[in-house]
């Protein structure tokens, strides 16, 4: 018998129905229409809004809103335009510009109403909205302090790494304490709106979009959901502490004297808040939103500390997106400990990352599965938080930003490096932990990160494969 192997370097997508306990919020739906359908010219004839007539017939009262701000529309196509990318394809008629939130108050379930307008000629994708949420727990301090720098041997990665140069992480998270003593001084900042203006105006504050992205006055990042999941300004200082905790991970301070440091070297933290400003609210919004603001603003390497079991055809597009741009998308696979994909880790073009402890073995919350990539150390996790303070965490949330760190300094030793080869790069160089892990085989990825091998890896040769089929040319078996 003759077998032949087809190679795919590409996951598929796998079927939502493959997933457990989804979450979605209520009496809302989002799907994508067509292009120059009818009814997209109607919703952007309307400026992206208001009622549309098939849906009236079906579901009755309803508002639509765009699920990508217009805001992040123009710096998506800004960053599209400084690439020489083919702007006639990568108008408002692309993708993610077509895509509509629907909410509506009729008793319908989201997944029954979304099957019924995925059937319209109009529409080409249509789903719940998942809810994501953040994937953090709390821990008391109970080892000693950030021993996962000294396991993934950070020190020695540093000696590898380029002087003069720096690189940008995305904290796509409930926005970071940019005053922080040991963290302050790794914020990005948005070059066009510093300095003076024409009219001796500080450019940070002067009310003015003065480099055009979309975002007036972002010099250090974005909110996209303010006090109330809606309301959006150039202030993305923290609500929750979760997000100053992830980008100290990343990219606290170095040799201040303070406090601890940061996985990385030389990396600059952009802070894209989605969390709101309430302190306890664990859940996020406008995540797409964020992680295209991030992209199309220059992050080689975009974090994502939340998610849900929920698959979407729409954040996929965003994803896509990104990627196009450049950026790696590194996120947390879950913290539910299950053997379950968690998004949008789960996603072909992000890295996904479970939770390991001290000892490296899979600690109890992570979730596993056959789409996790990696592992990183997140079990009791040292890091800044706001006020000049400092806590331990547990959580997927913590092990997604080590591994982040990792790719970026990866990406800082080779600048020409594409978002697949870098992921290639931190896969191919895990350290192996499975004689620690024999339950889990399969399902946590390629190993454990390890700085210093990603940093010091030479053209690693890395092969994914996503499907494989035999075929029987002879007929016996």
């Amino acid at each position: 018998m003759h077998r032949s192997t087809l190679l795919f370097f590409v996951l598929a997508l796998l079927l939502p129905s493959t997933y457990l306990h989804a979450d979605y919020e209520p009496n809302v739906v989002v799907i994508t229409l067509r292009a120059q359908s009818p009814t997209f010219l109607q919703w952007k004839l309307a400026h992206r809004s208001g009622t549309l007539d098939v849906l009236t017939k079906i579901v009755g009262t309803h508002t639509t809103e765009p699920y990508i701000l217009d805001a992040t529309l123009t710096a998506v196509s800004r960053a599209n335009a400084r690439k020489n990318y083919d702007l006639k394809q990568r108008t408002t008629d692309r993708a993610i510009a077509r895509i509509v939130v629907i909410r509506y108050g009729a008793a319908i379930d989201p997944m029954l109403l979304a099957r019924k307008l995925s059937s319209l000629p109009d529409v080409e994708t249509a789903e719940p909205l998942a809810q994501h949420q953040l994937v953090e727990l709390p821990n008391d301090p109970d080892i000693d302090r950030q021993y996962h720098l000294g396991l993934i041997q950070t020190f020695d990665a540093w000696d590898k790494l380029p002087a003069d140069s720096t690189i940008v992480v995305g904290i796509v998270d409930t926005g970071i304490d940019t005053a922080h003593t040991d963290l302050g001084a790794n914020v990005w900042h948005n070059s066009g709106e510093m300095g003076l203006d024409g009219n001796n105006n500080d450019r940070r504050s002067n009310g003015i979009d003065d480099d055009a992205n979309g975002f007036v006055d972002d010099w250090f990042g974005w909110d996209f959901v303010g006090a109330n999941g809606t309301a959006t300004d150039n202030s993305p200082v923290p609500g929750h502490l979760h997000g100053t905790h992830v980008g100290g991970i990343v990219a606290a301070v170095i040799n201040n004297a303070t406090g601890g440091t940061g996985v990385g070297k030389n990396i600059r933290v952009m802070a894209v808040k989605v969390g709101r400003d309430d302190p306890n609210s664990v859940s996020v919004g406008r995540t797409s939103d964020g992680i295209l603001y991030a992209a199309a603003m220059g992050a080689s390497i975009i974090n994502c500390s939340f998610g849900s079991a929920s698959p979407s055809l729409a954040e996929t597009a965003v994803i896509e997106e990104a990627t196009s741009l450049g950026s790696l998308v590194v996120a947390a696979a879950g913290n539910d400990g299950l053997d379950m994909a968690f998004f949008p880790a789960a996603y072909p073009q992000v890295l996904s990352v479970a939770a390991t402890d001290a000892e490296d073995e899979i600690a109890f919350f992570s979730n596993t599965h056959n789409t996790v990539d990696v592992c990183a150390p997140g079990v009791a996790i040292y890091s800044t938080t706001p006020n000049n303070t400092y806590q331990y965490l547990d959580g997927t949330s913590m092990a997604s930003p080590v591994a982040a760190a990792v790719a970026a300094m990866v990406r800082l030793k080779n600048p020409t490096y594409t978002s697949a080869e870098t992921k290639a790069t931190v896969m191919s160089t895990c350290d192996n932990i499975d004689s620690a892990n024999a339950v889990f085989l399969g399902r946590y990825g390629i190993g454990r990160v390890n700085a210093l091998s990603a940093v010091s890896a030479t053209d690693p040769k890395w092969v994914t494969v996503s499907q494989s089929t035999f075929v029987d040319s002879d007929g016996d078996t």
